[in-house]
């Protein structure tokens, strides 16, 4: 899945990618641009309510937002991505 950087330590991404609620620890900027890849620790995953909500009642999810922020443990400092 891919996002975007919405705050220096924060990407906002699709809700569906955290699904089977297995999903991996680490988020890579792939060195678009001529930058080199940077690898950030995940701190936290929060899915949307109403899609959480309508994954766990097993309902249609497609109706619902689907969105996820995922929190870093540490800021983006390179300027090509902030």
């Amino acid at each position: 899945c891919s996002g975007v950087l919405v705050h220096r330590d924060v990407l906002l991404t699709s809700a569906h990618c955290f699904e089977n609620q297995v999903y991996a620890k680490k988020v890579v900027f792939d060195g678009d641009r001529g930058a080199p890849n940077e690898v950030y620790s995940i701190k936290d995953v929060t899915i949307h309510p109403q899609y959480a909500r309508a994954m766990m009642e097993g309902k249609t999810l497609a109706e619902h937002p689907d969105l996820a922020s995922i929190d870093l443990a540490a800021v983006v400092l390179s300027p090509a991505y902030s």
